[in-house]
């Protein structure tokens, strides 16, 4: 398995190895984004209170708005993707310091070797990246959505009530 990622890293450089650092952002990213759940449980405790031992909506309870729940705990992800990116310049500026092996790989028969090597794990780092924020953005709106009481949920985009504003009609 080594051997056939290494064709994707250029010549001297470990592939696993950045596999490894690639996992380790994507992980730290998902890491910081988990504290969206306690702070969702804290705002959806805020819309109860306890009559002996059953829970109650306070009489017009409004949960707050789907992006001052998520607040900045996305971020991980544009984070992660800078770095990713990172490595692909670090690819290209690996070939052109020391030996200057740039003009080789540019006179390879296959011209596209020097930029398989530079872009296809950084460039897959970042689908995965994106692909797993926008999973996790999508399971946050989800638990949003399905464990909020209906009469306490707002537009999460725009703040305002779940029902259209028409009073301009009147």
């Amino acid at each position: 398995m080594k051997k056939n990622l290494d064709k994707f890293v250029p010549l001297g450089l470990d592939a696993n190895k950045e596999i490894r650092y690639f996992t380790t952002a994507i992980v730290i990213a998902v890491l910081f984004s988990t504290p969206v759940i306690w702070r969702f449980a804290a705002f959806y405790n805020g819309l109860f209170f306890t009559t002996g031992t059953a829970k109650v909506i306070y009489p017009g309870a409004v949960m707050a708005p789907f992006r001052d729940i998520i607040g900045i705990f996305m971020l991980g992800f544009p984070v992660a993707a800078v770095y990713i990116i990172g490595f692909a310049v670090f690819h290209y500026s690996y070939h052109t310091i020391g030996s200057k092996s740039i003009y080789l790989m540019k006179r390879l028969p296959d011209s596209r070797e020097l930029h398989r090597r530079c872009l296809t794990l950084p460039l897959t780092a970042l689908a995965a990246t994106v692909l797993i924020a926008l999973l996790i953005l999508a399971a946050y709106y989800a638990m949003y959505i399905l464990i909020t009481p209906d009469q306490c949920l707002v537009n999460s985009l725009s703040g305002g009530s779940r029902q259209p504003d028409i009073s301009w009609r009147a």
